[in-house]
């Protein structure tokens, strides 16, 4: 996928990290190349992997699974993934796509040792610069830390609809107009997620839930690097309840319209039978 950061492996020894050497790495069949692609993978199509952690089980990581008698090494994706994971969410990156990772090379070590398969080049043997076992490298958590998350510091963004007062239907319509830098916006009512927008239009639908009376509409957009800036406006649900039919202002002979015609008429009949 264009939209997911690959994992490769690596093998620890004490010491260095080099490629694991059941690491897997490819070029894609089906998934075009991105622009954000490394220039120095040698596909045509999406490369990978994009960064790396270890992976050998035999170097892995301690897990306790109390059916095999308590801690035991794991590794393989089980081990690479999961500590990527934890690794980008402990740095305000969550959210991070693979486009991150190398606007930021530099927030990666680079694994310059061992091989994966026998296709040769850096599509199989760890290298300088990108490989397919490893991706750019290992992630530095330090590094991570220091990049974005910045509140404020994020594209521009407005709501274009509804305007700030508007009263409005139930599900009424949400429009963002987020700056072109914008990598996703979040979309809130009352503080309450609604959507995630990842492209334009930008366009999403107030909750049929939300009671008459008056909401927040906030609108977030991110940057590549989790930088932040947000946009609100309040609105006003009015009562959608059909008002009742009290008979006083109907036209169409049940209210006082037609009651005034009738009498009228009763009038007019009266005064012919006096002459």
């Amino acid at each position: 996928s264009a939209y997911v950061i690959a994992v490769g492996g690596t093998r620890f020894d004490g010491t260095i990290n080099t490629a694991w050497s059941d690491a897997g790495s490819a070029c894609s069949s089906v998934i075009a190349k991105q622009a954000w692609s490394p220039n120095d993978a040698p596909c045509s199509m999406r490369a990978a992997a994009d960064l790396s952690a270890i992976a050998d089980p035999q170097t892995g990581v301690a897990s306790y699974i109390a059916k095999q008698g308590g801690w035991t090494p794991v590794g393989g994706t089980s081990a690479a993934t999961p500590i990527v994971a934890a690794l980008f969410a402990a740095a305000g990156h969550a959210d991070a796509r693979p486009q991150f990772v190398y606007a930021h090379r530099d927030a990666f070590i680079d694994v310059v040792a061992g091989v994966s398969g026998t296709c040769g080049g850096p599509l199989c043997n760890g290298v300088t610069g990108w490989d397919g076992p490893t991706g750019v490298g290992i992630p530095d958590q330090s590094k991570l830390l220091a990049i974005g998350n910045v509140v404020g510091g994020g594209p521009p963004v407005a709501i274009s609809f509804p305007s700030d007062g508007a009263t409005v239907k139930p599900e009424f319509t949400i429009q963002a107009a987020p700056d072109p830098a914008t990598l996703w916006v979040d979309v809130q009512v009352d503080g309450a997620r609604v959507e995630r927008l990842d492209l334009d239009p930008w366009t999403t639908t107030a909750p049929a839930t939300l009671a008459p009376g008056s909401h927040t509409v906030t609108v977030i957009a991110y940057d590549l690097d989790h930088n932040s800036q947000t946009a609100s406006v309040g609105v006003t649900i009015g009562d959608s309840t059909p008002p009742k039919d009290d008979g006083i202002c109907s036209a169409g002979g049940r209210g006082s319209a037609g009651g005034m015609v009738i009498v009228g008429l009763a009038a007019i009949a009266a005064r012919r039978r006096k002459r």
